[in-house]
């Protein structure tokens, strides 16, 4: 059974660290899911109080993403409904094959280093 991201609520449910989404993304799609997901992303820093996101693809040809918020509280409270951002939903719902299960991850220790 083919799980499909709910992109009209950007999928990030009970968040305090991130959550981890894994994707399979039609291969002619791959530069419009990654330019709108860019966009949807910077809008929700800016306008929501997101903390970011991350987009990889896998040697295996999934993509895998997460998302951090400050709070649980912070997501539930964000809501960006926008042409552009409906938009950017919309080409990352067309682009998408099949969603596995998110895994909602608590961060217990952190070392990961950011450039500069």
């Amino acid at each position: 059974m083919t799980n499909f991201i709910n992109f009209d609520r950007f999928s990030l449910e009970e968040i305090y660290g991130c959550v981890f989404v894994s994707l399979e993304i039609k291969i002619r799609k791959r530069r419009a899911i990654k330019k709108a997901w860019s966009y949807v992303t910077e809008e929700l820093r800016e306008k929501c109080g997101s903390l970011g996101s991350r987009l990889h693809l896998g040697d295996d040809g999934l993509w895998y993403a997460y998302a951090q918020w400050p709070s649980v509280e912070q997501r539930e409270k964000s809501s960006l409904k926008h042409d552009e951002i409906l938009e950017a939903r919309r080409l990352m719902k067309d682009a998408t094959i099949e969603i596995l299960p998110d895994i909602v991850l608590t961060p217990t220790s952190d070392f990961l280093v950011l450039p500069k």
